[in-house]
């Protein structure tokens, strides 16, 4: 397919289906999207209102509850309206209520044959639906899209599979012109990807940051990688779990940069942790540094040998070693040989100097 002749918003509706959607078999007459993000469900909604003005989409939350041993007798909304709900083989209760926009703020009481309690559930400031209860529960969005003429194009054009489930996910494919799209058209697929299935991983503690994809579809995920590769963007190379799943990680600096140079993610959430991971590899700050900032503090504390560190931070005595020897070459440590035991050769024992106190204070 001829990715010039595609209009931004249809691509981008394409693509989410493609990933998280599924087109109705029955008549291929629509498509439905659920998620927690109502981000992605407004950029959906307003994507298909550019395409076909005058046509309308159906809204609906969907909450889940596992009562365990609890039975439920009834559940009332805020105007104190009795709601419909059932439970499925696995002893989940659902009950689905229409919206109007994805503006959630709910409360409900359920009732059971021994208390009630409440349930709450509102749209956090990432833009995710959060349900809070005192029995564990669980709520997310749908959109479905009614247009018959749509749908027939996404199938034979856009080469979607109908349907749902695990034999969608594993031959869902890519059928442009790889070499054809444009850098507007890579950033809305790359953000498809991402938003959706995307996991942008951040921790501070140790210095983890990654960008992880994983997906039952090998030939899907390998195009993807080109398309990185094609704009700069060095991933790893795929590898596959256990359970049959791909896997797509993509680490370094220069590569989470060019990302966030190079698009606004749609998912909030994700976009925010990724300017987090951007903005920590300040050009003041040496590599690793959360990492190496965590080793300063125990320093500061006393001095300890890359072992005694290792198992007081639960890590692996080689990494600490190397990250030791890193700040003692930075100027940030002394080093000196300790004997623990008459047999034992000599360990090195790291101390915080000046110039790491110096650095210490000014960087907490």
């Amino acid at each position: 397919m001829d990715p010039k002749k595609i209009n931004d918003s249809l691509l981008f509706l394409a693509e989410v289906i493609r990933l998280e959607g599924y087109i109705m078999k029955e008549n291929l007459q629509g498509a439905a999207v659920s998620n927690k993000d109502t981000h992605i469900l407004s950029r959906i909604e307003n994507s298909y209102k550019k395409l076909f003005p005058d046509r309308k989409v159906s809204k609906h939350l969907i909450v889940m509850l596992y009562p365990q041993n609890k039975k439920i007798t009834k559940i009332v909304d805020s105007q104190n309206n009795s709601l419909r709900f059932h439970y499925d083989a696995k002893g989940r209760l659902t009950f689905i209520r229409p919206l109007k926009n994805f503006n959630i703020k709910s409360k409900y009481q359920i009732y059971s044959d021994k208390s009630y309690f409440s349930l709450n559930i509102l749209v956090d400031k990432n833009g995710l639906i959060a349900t809070s209860s005192e029995i564990h529960s669980t709520s997310y969005a749908t959109i479905q899209i009614y247009n018959r003429r749509l749908m027939e194009n996404l199938v034979s054009k856009f080469k979607i599979p109908y349907g749902i489930g695990s034999k969608k996910s594993y031959i869902i494919d890519l059928p442009y012109d790889l070499n054809r799209l444009s850098n507007k058209q890579l950033a809305i697929i790359f953000d498809v990807i991402i938003s959706c299935e995307g996991c942008v991983f951040y921790g501070k503690a140790k210095g983890d940051r990654v960008l992880k994809i994983k997906l039952a579809s090998e030939n899907y995920l390998e195009k993807i990688s080109q398309l990185f590769e094609s704009v700069g963007i060095r991933p790893q190379p795929i590898r596959r779990t256990t359970d049959g799943l791909f896997i797509l990680d993509i680490r370094k600096r220069k590569n989470f940069k060019k990302i966030y140079n190079f698009m606004t993610l749609t998912s909030k959430k994700k976009f925010s942790i990724l300017k987090e991971i951007v903005t920590s590899y300040s050009s003041k700050r040496f590599a690793h540094y959360e990492a190496d900032k965590n080793y300063l503090k125990f320093l500061n504390q006393k001095s300890f040998s890359a072992g005694e560190l290792a198992r007081l931070l639960k890590r692996s005595e080689n990494v600490t070693k190397r990250a030791l020897n890193r700040l003692f070459e930075s100027g940030y440590l002394n080093q000196k040989q300790k004997k623990f035991g008459k047999n034992i050769r000599p360990s090195s024992v790291y101390s915080l100097n000046h110039k790491g106190k110096i650095f210490l204070s000014t960087h907490l």
